[in-house]
C-alpha cells in the first residue's frame, strides 16, 4: 500500500501559489549534477507523467505530433542530468513516462531489482535534438546484488 499519492508535474500550480503563470513540466533544467539515488522502494529517479522542457513552459506540448513542426514556435530546450548514479532501488534506477530533449550524461545504474533505465515514450522534441543516454554504464546485478537487495523485497 502506497502512503504518498504521485501526481507528477502538473500542467499548472495548484494551492496557494495557482495564481502564478508557470508550467512545471515544460519548463527548462538549471541544472542536474552528481546526485545519488540507492536503496528507494521504488525508482531511484522518477520523471512522472511527463516532462517536456521548452522555450515556452505553458505552450501545449501535448497535440506536438498534430502539427508539421511543433518546435518552430517553441523550441526544445535540452536538459542535461549528468552523472547519475542509482543504485539497489526495488524498482528501476531511472524511471521516466513522457520526455522532450532530456538527455543523460554519464549515468551510472547498477543492482536495481526492475530495470536500470526505463523511458516509456519519446518524440516531444526537434528531430536530432532529443532523449539521449550517452557515456553510461548499466548494469543488471552485480555480486553485491543480493546483500542489500534481500532487505528490499518488493511488496506493493
Amino acid at each position: 500500500r502506497r502512503c504518498v499519492q504521485e501526481t507528477g508535474l502538473s500542467d499548472a500550480p495548484t494551492g496557494y501559489f495557482s495564481y502564478i503563470q508557470t508550467c512545471p513540466s515544460g519548463l527548462p533544467l538549471e541544472e542536474f549534477k552528481n546526485n545519488v539515488a540507492h536503496s528507494n522502494r521504488r525508482d531511484g529517479l522518477d520523471i512522472f507523467r511527463k516532462w517536456i522542457p521548452s522555450t515556452d513552459p505553458c505552450l501545449a506540448s501535448e497535440n506536438h505530433k498534430e502539427h508539421d513542426n511543433p518546435w518552430l514556435k517553441n523550441p526544445s530546450v535540452p536538459a542535461n542530468i549528468e552523472n547519475m548514479v542509482s543504485w539497489g532501488n526495488r524498482r528501476s534506477g531511472i524511471n521516466a513516462l513522457k520526455l522532450g530533449d532530456v538527455r543523460f550524461v554519464n549515468a551510472k545504474v547498477a543492482d536495481n531489482q526492475g530495470v536500470g533505465i526505463a523511458i516509456s515514450e519519446l518524440g516531444y522534441s526537434a528531430s536530432f535534438t532529443s532523449t539521449a543516454i550517452s557515456n553510461s554504464v548499466i548494469i543488471g546485478k552485480t555480486e553485491n546484488y543480493d546483500k542489500f537487495n534481500t532487505c528490499l523485497l518488493y511488496t506493493s
